[in-house]
């Protein structure tokens, strides 16, 4: 008997260099292959799949829906398994059940990500994340609920188009608006995460856990340790706790919401003993929301 065809790594790598690149002279220099045997794995991929993956539009390639639904499943896959390199820049491993990441960029630096149990909240939980968590509960998801009202000034929330997420809203108080100012946040609204200063290294190292959670309507809890401009200044490390939660808009679309605590206090394994840099004072959330902020909300 024949053996089956099989989807090979090869094939998924030459579909993503494409759909990252959108040529396939420039897809084909990345991979270090030849233009012949990059076609030959895109078109055996589609045969596949059953279905185009990517379409020509004018000079350039495009993915076509099943493509855009199917990239980041690709890119997801191929972590996965370069984690079993260990010289791969990003590596992705479950511990318990849970999510640990580390990516490091082409400067050397590294960023880092742990997932913890919601459960952990009770004893280790920064006040903003432990009221974010119950009111996503009360409010049974839904975003105009009025236990979400309070909170609405530190959320981050996002619309997903395709592979794109949508800056739908940022709060004034968020730790986003901390971080990159209160201005250039406000001016961030209705653009896509991938224009904005945190970086194309920063926003590849979270897309996963941001589908993840949009898709499944779930919640979820990370301590991050990553580098992030500040202005025009090289990036700086933060360390923050985050809660990512699926919501439901008033129009009953999917939604993101980041709710986020800039702070020195995480519990990331893969740092070690050794504490990263401490993050300056004047930027700590650890006390957010405090009793100014809940007078004027």
């Amino acid at each position: 008997m024949p053996a089956r065809p099989r989807i090979s790594l090869d094939m998924l790598r030459a579909f993503v260099a494409v759909a990252e690149e959108l040529n396939l002279s420039a897809a084909a220099r990345r991979l270090r292959i030849t233009r012949q045997t990059l076609r030959r794995n895109l078109d055996d991929l589609e045969a596949l799949r059953g279905t185009p993956l990517l379409r020509l539009e004018g000079q350039r390639y495009g993915l076509t829906r099943a493509g855009s639904e199917g990239l980041p499943d690709a890119r997801m896959i191929l972590a996965w398994c370069d984690s079993w390199n260990s010289r791969s820049p990003y590596t992705i491993r479950r511990v318990n059940g849970f999510e640990h990441a580390r990516f490091v960029g082409r400067d050397g630096r590294r960023f880092h990500s742990q997932q913890h149990s919601p459960g952990s909240l009770a004893n280790d939980g920064l006040p903003l994340i432990r009221k974010g968590f119950a009111a996503w509960g009360q409010a049974l998801a839904r975003l105009d609920h009025p236990a979400m009202a309070a909170l609405r000034p530190y959320m981050v929330i996002f619309r997903r188009t395709g592979d794109d997420w949508i800056f739908a809203e940022v709060g004034a108080r968020s730790a986003y608006a901390r971080w990159f100012g209160l201005d250039y946040a406000r001016s961030a609204m209705g653009t896509p995460w991938n224009t904005d200063r945190a970086g194309d290294a920063f926003n590849r190292f979270i897309a996963h856990a941001y589908r993840e959670v949009h898709d499944g309507g779930a919640i979820r809890l990370d301590h991050l340790h990553v580098h992030l401009p500040r202005d025009d200044r090289a990036p700086e490390p933060v360390s923050f706790q985050r809660l990512l939660a699926g919501c439901v808009l008033p129009d009953g679309s999917q939604a993101l919401v980041m709710l986020a605590a800039i702070t020195n206090r995480i519990a990331i394994d893969a740092l070690g003993s050794d504490p990263p840099p401490a993050v300056p004072g004047h930027l700590l959330m650890d006390d957010a929301p405090d009793d100014d902020d809940a007078g004027g909300m």
